[in-house]
């Protein structure tokens, strides 16, 4: 019998565009395992010290000041540590066959941001729940919208 299938459709706003230099303040998203919803999650946290928060992400962030965004209740790391915890619910990530694959809009940004969160927390076991592979909902539709020009060529 093989492991279910295992999706973490995941979004997530960021102080800026580096995830090396910028950091995560929330993160959102659902559990899918087989095609049924098992978790919903919406974290807010304040950026790390050492994280710069960029003024267009600031104002996009509706928070009126850097002040009030480093003010949120949470941590980065208490926020990290209810996220991991929320992902150890579903998966035990001593198994390998058992990862999320991460589902969203340009994916690719937000996984690099996950994974520097993963790193600046001292967890070195990223691809533990997570596999290498992304749904990428944008690129789909991108390639949906292509393959049907290329039929109205034919």
């Amino acid at each position: 019998m093989s492991e279910p299938q295992r999706i973490l459709y995941f979004d997530c706003e960021t102080t800026g565009l580096d995830p090396k230099v910028n950091g995560l303040w929330q993160v959102g998203g659902l559990i899918s395992i087989d095609g049924i919803i098992k978790d919903r999650f919406s974290l807010e946290f304040s950026p790390r010290e050492d994280e710069v928060i960029d003024d267009v992400a600031l104002k996009m962030s509706g928070y009126s000041d850097e002040a009030s965004l480093r003010a949120i209740k949470h941590t980065s790391e208490v926020g990290f540590k209810n996220f991991k915890a929320i992902l150890e619910k579903h998966v035990d990530k001593f198994n390998r066959d058992q990862k999320f694959t991460l589902c969203g809009y340009h994916v690719g940004f937000d996984d690099g941001f996950l994974r520097q969160t993963f790193l600046k927390n001292h967890e070195k076991y990223y691809g533990s729940y997570i596999t290498p592979y992304k749904l990428d909902i944008y690129s789909l539709t991108s390639l949906l919208m292509l393959t049907a020009s290329w039929t109205y060529l034919i």
